[in-house]
């Protein structure tokens, strides 16, 4: 029987390679294909988490926004 994937921890691991993408390329290096290479995972995968590359991007940034506020908290 195969293991269960916690979802929001799979989108969680996609969320942080796009942020080392965004550290290495900038955020114009960011792609669907880089980001499921990045995580291990195929494309097919990360689209599964996310509809596409813009929906990637918003969850970047309001994991990026969620960050700061702890931090400022």
């Amino acid at each position: 029987m195969p293991a269960r994937i916690d979802p929001e921890e799979r989108r969680q691991q996609v969320i942080e390679a796009a942020f080392r993408l965004v550290i290495v390329d900038g955020i114009e290096g960011v792609s669907l294909r880089k980001v499921a290479d990045e995580s291990g995972l195929n494309i097919g995968s990360v689209r599964h988490y996310f509809d596409g590359h813009h929906d990637l991007l918003t969850a970047a940034a309001e994991e990026a926004g969620d960050r700061m506020g702890r931090r400022l908290a």
